[in-house]
């Protein structure tokens, strides 16, 4: 069944937020939801809104909702019970998702125009393939084959569309891939070592990674517990390849920046406010600052990356373009000008 989406989740965290901030309790809040959006998430919802009213946490109650709502929201919303900070939770649940839609809306609006450039060009390749074989057809001269592998221009059509559908299948397929995790953490440490992306894709993780993890050891989680939730909120599988050796050393007595150091995984600044925190007693209010920190840097470089991608889409439509006149070129004026001289 289809989860709830960010835009939703987004509006959802926003609502919860502001009602728990007023002082609202949960079971009016939640009861409130069954009258709020599409008609499947008000179906969904309802469960939540019951359990609730037989005395169950909303953790609890958003646990057993069949798998609608993401696990780190739940263990997020777990944690803001315990700590008894529910409204900053939800709102900052709310400006995580709010931020996650920019970024996408803003990769998007950088990439339309190229994709749609490219979308052009491939449908035109594929009409002219088809026009050269009408011409032929109606002048009762000998068909061009572009491919040179002796098709008919049905057969080079099927051929050009069969090439289309499989490299749109695998780019698609690799990109659901690396969004559920097909690859394991192997794919983010590779683009993690790419200029600016890398140290993009590390700052976004730091950011969501120091806030929660700072506000899991507020709530009186344990160590161990805190820090899997951290790594689990980075959402970098990378960092969450780590959660074995991490926790493993905070079981054997290491503290947390000793944890963290001991990987070489983790930059300085971030493993020394940790420590500073630890230190002084002020954990989640160093992390919090940091996180903060982290994400307007992380912001400035995602900017710089979606212009970079924008011109590499641009340059793919290029090459296509390029290729496509090299190997017409070649069939309509070389190769009939080397049969009128054999003649």
């Amino acid at each position: 069944m289809a989860r709830i989406t960010i835009s939703q989740l987004a509006k959802l965290c926003r609502r919860i937020g502001t009602g728990v901030d007023a002082g609202l309790d949960d079971r009016s809040l939640w009861r409130r939801e069954t009258e709020r959006g599409t008609p499947e998430h008000r179906r969904r919802i309802a469960p939540v809104a019951d359990r609730l009213d037989r005395g169950d946490s909303v953790a609890d109650s958003l646990a057993a909702a069949d798998d609608y709502f993401p696990d780190l929201f739940i263990e997020m919303v777990r944690m803001s019970e315990r700590s008894g900070r529910q409204g900053a939770v939800y709102r900052r649940l709310a400006e995580h998702y709010e931020h996650l839609i920019a970024l996408r809306n803003s990769f998007l609006g950088m990439l339309w125009w190229p994709l749609l450039e490219l979308t052009a060009a491939v449908v035109v390749i594929g009409l002219l393939i088809l026009v050269l074989g009408w011409v032929a057809s109606w002048t009762g001269t000998p068909p061009i084959d572009l491919f040179g592998l002796g098709l008919s221009p049905n057969g080079n059509f099927a051929l050009y569309a069969f090439g289309v559908l499989v490299v749109v299948g695998s780019i698609s397929s690799v990109i659901l891939g690396l969004a559920r995790g097909w690859f394991g953490a192997a794919p983010t440490a590779l683009a993690m070592r790419v200029p600016v992306l890398g140290q993009t894709l590390r700052l976004m993780g730091l950011s969501r990674m120091a806030w929660s993890f700072g506000m899991a050891i507020d709530s009186g989680m344990p160590a161990q517990a805190c820090m899997q939730l951290g790594l689990a909120s980075s959402q970098n599988a990378y960092f969450r390849s780590l959660e074995p050796q991490i926790c493993g050393a905070i079981a054997g007595g290491a503290e947390f920046h000793q944890a963290l150091a001991r990987t070489a995984a983790f930059p300085d600044d971030f493993v020394d406010a940790v420590e500073a925190g630890e230190l002084s007693g002020t954990v989640t209010e160093t992390l919090e600052r940091l996180s903060d920190d982290y994400r307007s840097r992380a912001e400035n470089l995602f900017k710089f990356v979606t212009v970079v991608g924008g011109f590499i889409v641009m340059a793919i439509v290029g090459l296509v373009i390029a290729a496509a006149i090299i190997l017409l070129y070649k069939r309509l004026i070389i190769d009939q000008y080397q049969e009128l001289l054999q003649m």
